[in-house]
């Protein structure tokens, strides 16, 4: 179950149905015989590449755990066992962590490891390679022992976990470094909702403090911090149309909006001149699925921006782009599902009138997905197979 993703997706459906519905969004000329058109091309990228960006592994909503297309994800957290003045211990400690997420083959018994990591990490600077900003694991993947004595279970979409009070104890008495989560099967993927999220993973046990008092305590707490960390993906920066959310793969493309395409009702060619000021009300990238994998199946709905590109780039040399490459408020954002005929259809209203008009100069589009570091999916387009669908308004001169 995608919970905040199938939220997400009802807020924007809904988002586009007021835009479409509302008075002030008008498509056509109401008072003029003049009503869209819609013109459909095959169209060639004149330049296209995709390159892998820099993975944020830290405060976002998910910790991504689990092993796809040979690539592993294993999951860090700790606790702050703040109870000094505890005397005993009334229940067993139990771990529960919500997932958005959940696949797997058969029962999750024997598909996760968990262990006692033995050295300590930074949030935002640990790695599969480095614990902290110059310190290395020294085993890759991270430095720990393997917990024995830990029962684990998944109960609807929450996975349990019983810890022992002796490591409980270990960790509030002497030292502290928190646990790792490890795959152990092929097929395993979890999202599990961090601690930035609104549904954090929860520690409780019940204790008491004296021996005299029969008063029971509840130790209920969140994660002081936590983080999933990867296998270095072996994608390389190059000539394919691919985008990816972990780790982020982006594509920049640029082609040609020919002044051909725009014709009147009577499908006569419009003067260059005319052309600038007609109103794009939509266009869309067309976009076939590749034949290789793709993690998402048919009808799930992928997210996408796309922002236009302001430098010159050198897409021989397939660079990586920030963000003084491209303007982050001159965007569109759409939503679309890998349909029947495996096509993804992505929104570039906006900048194809900014090059129509000439407002910027056409330099390309850089594509990306929204939920970029959140989950596994990827997918890989078809480089002959691209479309460009197009539905404009022609200013009504009379009025």
């Amino acid at each position: 179950m995608n919970i905040l993703k199938n939220f997400s997706i009802g807020i924007m459906i809904l988002f586009f149905l007021i835009s479409c519905t509302s008075k002030d969004n008008k498509i056509g000329m109401p008072d003029s015989d003049l009503q869209p058109l819609k013109s459909e091309i095959d169209i060639e990228l004149t330049d296209f590449y995709s390159y892998k960006d820099s993975l944020k592994n830290y405060d976002g909503l998910y910790l991504n755990f689990g092993n796809y297309r040979n690539n592993e994800s294993r999951v860090l957290i700790k606790y702050d066992i703040y109870p000094v003045d505890l005397y005993s211990y009334v229940s067993e400690p139990k771990l529960k962590i919500t997932l958005n997420r959940k696949e797997f083959e058969g029962e999750i018994e024997n598909k996760i490891e968990i262990g006692k990591l033995t050295r300590d990490w930074t949030e935002n600077e640990t790695t599969y390679d480095v614990a902290k900003k110059d310190s290395a694991w020294t085993n890759q993947g991270a430095d720990f022992d393997l917990l024995d004595d830990v029962n684990y279970y998944i109960d609807e979409d929450s996975l349990f976990v019983d810890l022992s009070t002796e490591l409980i104890e270990e960790w509030r008495t002497e030292t502290n470094n928190g646990m790792i989560f490890i795959p152990q099967s092929e097929d395993l993927i979890l999202e599990m909702f961090s601690r930035t999220s609104t549904i954090k993973p929860i520690l409780t046990f019940e204790y008491r403090k004296t021996e005299e008092d029969t008063t029971v305590y509840t130790y209920s707490e969140s994660p002081v911090k936590d983080a999933f960390i990867t296998l270095e993906s072996d994608f390389q920066n190059s000539r394919v149309l691919a985008l990816e959310d972990i780790p982020p793969v982006r594509t920049v493309v640029k082609f040609n909006v020919p002044d051909s395409i725009f014709k009147d009702i009577n499908n006569q060619q419009l003067e260059s001149d005319m052309i600038k000021i007609i109103t794009i009300n939509k266009a869309e990238l067309v976009m076939k699925k590749d034949s290789e994998e793709a993690l998402l199946e048919k009808d799930d709905y992928l997210f996408f921006e796309s922002l236009l590109i302001t430098s010159d780039i050198d897409f021989n040399g397939f660079p990586v782009l920030t963000k003084d490459d491209y303007l982050t408020n001159w965007s569109m954002t759409s939503n679309s599902k890998l349909d029947s005929l495996d096509v993804i259809r992505i929104n570039v209203t906006s900048l194809v009138q900014a090059f129509v008009r000439e407002e910027y100069e056409n330099k390309g589009i850089l594509i990306r997905s929204i939920y970029e570091n959140s989950d596994f999916n990827h997918i890989k387009f078809r480089e002959d197979n691209v479309k460009l669908d197009i539905i404009y308004t022609i200013p009504d001169l009379k009025q």
